[in-house]
This record gives C-alpha cells, sequence and structure tokens, in this order.
C-alpha cells in the first residue's frame, strides 16, 4: 500500500527539510484510515533512507498510536539542531534496543523483549508539521506525517538492571526561560508490554525493530514553543540529563 503515498511523503518530507510547510489542501493523495496513514508514514522512511527508530504511547491504550523515524532525526545530548517550525517539547524515556525482533509466529512476550534492551535514556522529542495548516488537516494526514516529530536527542545510556520506578519519576522540562515538572508516566513493565506489542506491529509492516534502534515511548511533560526558542533541556532524575540547542 506505501505506493500510493510516494508523491505525498515526498511534498511533506520536502517541506519538512526546506522548513517551508504546505497547506494540506494541496495534497492529493490523503490517507483516510489507519493502515493508510502508516502506509504513508512507511513511504516516507522509504523516501529518508530507513528508520532509526519509533515513537509509541507506553501505558495507555491497548493498540496505540506509533510511527517509525527516519534515522536523521536522532541527535546526542548537545547538539545544536535548526527546527524552527517546532511548536511543542516533550521530555520522555527512551530504550535502546541489543538485538532484532523480528517477525514470529507468536506474540513476543514483554520478558524476552527485556533481555533485547540495551540500555534505557533521557529524551526530548521536538514536534513540528509539515502542515500550515496542521490543526485544520485530517488526523490521519496528520498521524501520517511521522506523527508530527521533528527530532529526538538522546542523554547517556543507563544500565536496566537497577532502574527506579519509571511511573514516579520527578521530571523537569525547561525550553528556554520557562519551565515545569511532573511526576507520572509508565512503568517499567507497562513499556515492555507496549514494546512487545510494537514489536508484532513493525514487523507486520516490514520495518522490524532491530538492534540499535531506539523508541521513544510517550510524552511524560510537554511544554509549547516557537520558532525563537534557543535551547531545551530535560532533568530525568536518576536517568539523566539531556539538552539540545536551536538554531
Amino acid at each position: 500500500m506505501t505506493q500510493p503515498f510516494l508523491d505525498t511523503a515526498r511534498l511533506l518530507a520536502t517541506a519538512r527539510k526546506a522548513h517551508r510547510p504546505i497547506v494540506s489542501g494541496s495534497i492529493v493523495t490523503v490517507p483516510t484510515d489507519f493502515d493508510q496513514a502508516y502506509a504513508l508514514q512507511n513511504a516516507m522512511i522509504t523516501h529518508d533512507g530507513g528508520a532509526g527508530g519509533w515513537k509509541v504511547l507506553a501505558g495507555g491504550a491497548d493498540v496505540p498510536q506509533t510511527s517509525p523515524l527516519p534515522r536523521d532525526r536522532f541527535y546526542a545530548d548537545g547538539a545544536r539542531i535548526a527546527c524552527p517550525l517546532a511548536y511543542l517539547a516533550e521530555a520522555e524515556v527512551a530504550v535502546e534496543l541489543s538485538a532484532d525482533l523480528p517477525a514470529r509466529d507468536t506474540p513476543w512476550p514483554p520478558a524476552e523483549i527485556a533481555a533485547r534492551i540495551r540500555n534505557v535514556r533521557p529524551a526530548i522529542e521536538l514536534c513540528s508539521s509539515a502542515l500550515s495548516d496542521r490543526d485544520q488537516a485530517v488526523p490521519m494526514l496528520r498521524l501520517g506525517d511521522t506523527q508530527n516529530n521533528a527530532a529526538v536527542i538522546t542523554g547517556a545510556a543507563v544500565a536496566v538492571e537497577g532502574l527506579p520506578d519509571l511511573s514516579a519519576l520527578v521530571i523537569g522540562l525547561q525550553v528556554d526561560d520557562r519551565q515545569d515538572s511532573v511526576a507520572t508516566g509508565a512503568s517499567w513493565d507497562q513499556i515492555l508490554t507496549t514494546l512487545a506489542w510494537l514489536a508484532g506491529h513493525a514487523a507486520a509492516r516490514g520495518l522490524p525493530l532491530t538492534a540499535g534502534d531506539i523508541v521513544i515511548t510517550g510524552a511524560r511533560i510537554k511544554l509549547p514553543m516557537t520558532g525563537d526558542a534557543r535551547r531545551v533541556s530535560a532533568d530525568l532524575g536518576p536517568l539523566g540529563t539531556v539538552s539540545v540547542n536551536l538554531g
């Protein structure tokens, strides 16, 4: 199903790379359901040269919305990037896989997922859109636009052994001089359950999770931002800190 959305993927990817959003009404082939939105995501990954990871919300719906993310959207702590279309910053818990998770006849059990996680990392996700009328665009088009992802920045690796209670992490997020904090989010068991679902979902789409992939597991806290923001930082307590410089 990817083929019909290659032109749409090219338009969205070009708009993102040029930092020039387009009007949703200019797009001829628009996804109308989840299968088509995910086909558009696959087409965007094909256009952008392959996936480096995924985003998914752990601890929410039994069948969460998700998206693969192009590998060129992942950055190390302290990176400086151009992201003038960013409208939202999120602090998240990320995991890095140590082994491939291919398709299999029976679903992956969470315990086997745990054995294939290399480390946990603090992360920031920056959200943007290729659409100038994002709020008016149909939801499936926004989902197809890699679920509004612009960039993922990850901090230093933390060993899986001895992790704190992730559901009670006190997390701080700061955009320039604005800051907020929260103490809530998915537990480690909820993250593993969601990753087990994602392994099957990704494999069924022909984009199986592979060793080295980074999966961000959902926003713990969010702050709106504008194109003139200069720095975003997050403090995830025992998981460490992460930051990104903009412009």
